[in-house]
């Protein structure tokens, strides 16, 4: 009997899945999983929420309730009647009877030997969720919870306002973003079966990014450019079309910096053309699991200030400001010159680790 079992997780392992423990019951049933809320779960370019698309990838690993140990592992894909199926037909799961621990994670992710850490990518749209459930000893099928958003994500909107009747611009065109001081991804940064990214310390040496992330729209694909838009004050809007995915982090200062091509006319009729950069660092910003942040920054003759809003990563903006849509503004407007003060938002915006 013991020869055939052994047999039996071979196959599995060959097959998608992966059965890491034979519990002393010895008799194993198939578990299959459906996911209720699979059409709504990750947010379009567009603000508007849908599905997992067809070919979207999970992992669910099993762990033993008490113990907190893997028992087993397999992938799953999303097919065209948008429910998930394992990736071949032949990998199925199989556990005995008892209270487990079903931690669920799209994309699929590769886990460590004893099933307690996987490491997820920069910007990646890590989703997941832990299910508590019975399973039967029968075949049986495991409602899973709703997926959540594991990382954060940031958005930067630029606009030019008043004047000051010093020069009027013409043109006012963002051509790349620099942010650094952000959570790099490191080896075994998602925990499990807690199913959470890790959030170092502030300053942590090795786990923040010493190089810059760059947004880069040199191309014009990464913002959406406008001179007006209706019903908003300022001109020359700079908006970023889809937010960046970045990993949680602890209060810590960091700093953007973003190059912009300008034109202006001055009263005297005098044109110039320049390209020009501006930066500040911005201090005690903690970046909490499924939020966004979103900060506004405008332009004027002498100055630049941000407006850091923070809403849920699904968010949908009805366009009438925080009423009703989700957002809320966490600081006051700041200011600061072109040559690099730091931007003092007044205290820690988030959760400190």
């Amino acid at each position: 009997m013991k020869k055939s079992y052994c047999l039996w997780i071979l196959i599995l392992l060959a097959t998608g899945c992966r059965q890491e423990e034979i519990t002393e019951e010895g008799t194993r049933y198939p578990v299959s999983f459906n996911l209720p809320a699979i059409e709504g779960l990750t947010r379009a370019s567009d603000g508007v929420t849908s599905g997992l698309r067809k070919g979207a990838t999970l992992t669910v690993a099993a762990y033993n309730q008490n113990a907190g140990n893997l028992v087993a592992q397999c992938d799953y894909t999303v097919n065209a009647a948008g429910t998930m199926g394992p990736t071949t037909t032949e990998a199925k799961m199989y556990l005995s009877a008892g209270v487990y621990d079903f931690c669920t994670i799209s994309p699929k992710q590769t886990l460590s030997a004893d099933g307690k850490w996987a490491t997820i990518a920069k910007e990646v749209d890590v989703l997941g969720s832990v299910t508590h459930a019975l399973m039967l000893s029968e075949a049986t099928t495991i409602d899973l919870d709703d997926l959540s958003h594991l990382a954060s994500q940031i958005k930067f909107t630029f606009r030019v306002v008043h004047n000051k009747d010093k020069a009027d611009w013409t043109k006012f065109q963002v051509k790349n973003v620099k942010i650094g001081g952000l959570v790099k991804s490191f080896e075994n940064n998602l925990q499990l079966p807690e199913n959470k990214l890790v959030v170092p310390a502030a300053g942590e040496a090795g786990k923040f990014e010493s190089a810059e992330t760059e947004i880069d729209n040199s191309a014009g694909a990464a913002f959406d450019y406008t001179e007006t838009l209706s019903g908003k004050s300022g001109s020359f809007y700079n908006v970023q079309i889809n937010p960046l995915p970045v990993f949680p982090r602890a209060a810590d200062p960091f700093k953007v910096t973003v190059t912009v091509d300008e034109e202006k006319t001055t009263i005297d009729g005098t044109s110039t053309s320049e390209t020009k950069q501006y930066s500040a660092t911005i201090s005690h910003v903690a970046f909490e699991p499924g939020k966004q942040y979103h900060f506004i920054v405008n332009f004027g003759w002498e100055f630049m200030n941000f407006t850091v809003l923070v809403a849920d990563w699904d968010h949908k903006d009805n366009g009438q400001g925080d009423v009703g849509s989700g957002e809320q503004e966490i600081s006051s407007t700041f200011t600061v010159d072109e040559w690099g003060t730091p931007i003092d938002l007044g205290g820690n915006l988030g959760a400190d680790e």
